[in-house]
């Protein structure tokens, strides 16, 4: 996302589509993965409750139960 949109909530509302898209769909669970220097991501998944574990290469792996 560019930096002129940042802060304005609009990831934190697209997660939330996705995941109440997923609840209707009857899933489970969402994964996600993103690079483990990208704190932005990494923040907007664990706020939306998502277990991060580290990867060996490089990257995290975000699990959100639903």
């Amino acid at each position: 996302m560019g930096r002129s949109f940042r802060s304005r909530g609009i990831a934190h509302a697209a997660l939330a589509l996705v995941l109440d898209e997923a609840r209707r769909a009857g899933l489970h669970r969402v994964t996600a993965r993103t690079l483990a220097g990208n704190l932005g991501a990494r923040h907007l998944l664990a706020a939306a409750g998502a277990v991060l574990t580290p990867g060996d290469d490089g990257t995290v792996h975000a699990v959100v139960l639903l």
